[in-house]
């Protein structure tokens, strides 16, 4: 889930790349809003709903090699779609690139106990 000002880019880009319009299209790589939920007692914001996403730099590594190709061939097609379609990302960085953990074979997580800090 993420908060955002309702009726900004921010709402309406990520949105419209979840229509119908974009939605099947194998280039488009955006991760899917599922759906959007008002907030109680703030009329400008909203709470977009999408599929459970970690950061790339959360992932220890990948292996084999191919899934590793394969995530940069997927971030490098879909920025190229996000362009064609009239959006500049502008905020390109490791920061931003998400990774659908149920479709990478071998992947491992560092968890962090949040009252030790120790790895578990």
């Amino acid at each position: 889930m993420k908060c955002v000002k309702r009726l900004s880019d921010e709402e309406r880009v990520p949105t419209s790349f979840s229509n119908s319009e974009h939605a099947w299209n194998p280039s488009n790589h955006c991760v899917p809003v599922l759906g959007t939920t008002t907030i109680p007692d703030s009329s400008d914001h909203v709470i977009l709903v999408m599929r459970w996403m970690q950061p790339v730099l959360s992932v220890a590594r990948f292996r084999p090699i191919g899934d590793s190709a394969d995530h940069e061939r997927m971030i490098l097609q879909g920025l190229q779609y996000v362009h064609r379609n009239g959006v500049a990302h502008r905020d390109c960085s490791t920061n931003n690139m998400m990774v659908d953990a149920t479709v990478i074979s071998h992947v491992r997580w560092r968890v962090s106990s949040c009252q030790s800090g120790e790895e578990v």
